[in-house]
């Protein structure tokens, strides 16, 4: 008898779903031939680096999602994409992920993840992406400083649609960073 409730209980448990981001990193070739190295440093709040899809309704609580998560935590995510982004641009003959260890000669590229999160309000579903960029010379002066906050509007609750709408919203932050960090390193010929 145990038995059977055991079997019917776990076949009426939803399945679990998991979501990815797609940020496509053609058309970024910037310059070539860049004689620097970075390394990405990020800081994440605890919710936003394990994998489960987080959703806020209202300012005082996150719900975390049992069913439905990313492929990776959100943090892991965004210095991936990062990742690729700054290697094909070509500014830097080398770019790394880390900890909190730059090696000398670095430049160091600072992530602050503050939000990535479905946002449920009386006007309805948004995607919300908050982080900030710095970026610093090997010298450890800032060279570039960013505070990108993306909100995006979600057609329903749906988490797919949550990871299409995070994706538009981390594409164009990363996009903007891009841009403004781009004038500030010289590739060495």
């Amino acid at each position: 008898m145990v038995l059977a409730s055991v079997f019917f209980t776990a076949c009426t448990m939803p399945e679990t779903k998991i979501y990815s981001l797609y940020v496509p990193v053609d058309q970024v070739q910037l310059k070539s031939g860049g004689d620097e190295s970075i390394i990405i440093l990020l800081k994440s709040a605890r919710h936003l680096s394990q994998p489960y899809i987080a959703s806020r309704n209202s300012p005082y609580r996150i719900d975390i999602s049992k069913y439905a998560r990313w492929d990776s935590a959100p943090g892991k995510m965004i210095n991936e994409k990062f990742h690729e982004f700054l290697r094909a641009t070509g500014l830097f003959k080398e770019v790394r992920t880390g900890s909190r260890i730059i090696p000398e000669g670095f430049y160091a590229f600072e992530i602050t993840l503050e939000s990535f999160e479905r946002i449920d309000d009386s006007n309805g579903y948004f995607g919300e992406l908050v982080f900030d960029a710095r970026l610093l010379s090997p010298g450890g002066d800032q060279l570039y400083s960013a505070a990108i906050s993306k909100k995006v509007r979600l057609r329903s609750s749906d988490n797919l649609d949550l990871a299409k709408g995070l994706s538009v919203a981390l594409e164009e932050g990363i996009r903007e960073v891009m841009n403004g960090i781009a004038g500030l390193i010289t590739p060495v010929y």
